[in-house]
């Protein structure tokens, strides 16, 4: 007889109930808390010169990864042929 896996979760992990209404299982308003916490430090980052650098090398790369996606949507799939 087979057995089956439970997938543990952050939520477990944590010692909390899983929310069904997000991905990780953790409850949104415990999210929420977290988001709070760090969200300062994040825009503090990005408004130094080295955390503009790292925003703009992103930019970039998300741009190259939209012309590539959008070259290959025009010509179609690519099938190598033997």
């Amino acid at each position: 007889m087979a057995t089956t896996r439970k997938t543990i979760t952050e939520a477990d992990l944590m010692g909390l109930p899983p929310d069904p209404n997000t991905e990780c299982g953790i409850p949104e308003h415990v999210l929420e808390s977290i988001a709070r916490m760090v969200l300062p430090d994040i825009i503090a980052f990005f408004e130094t010169e080295e955390g503009q650098k790292e925003f703009e090398e992103w930019r970039q790369a998300q741009e190259l990864l939209k012309q590539q996606d959008e070259e290959q949507s025009e010509c179609g799939p690519v099938i190598e042929q033997m």
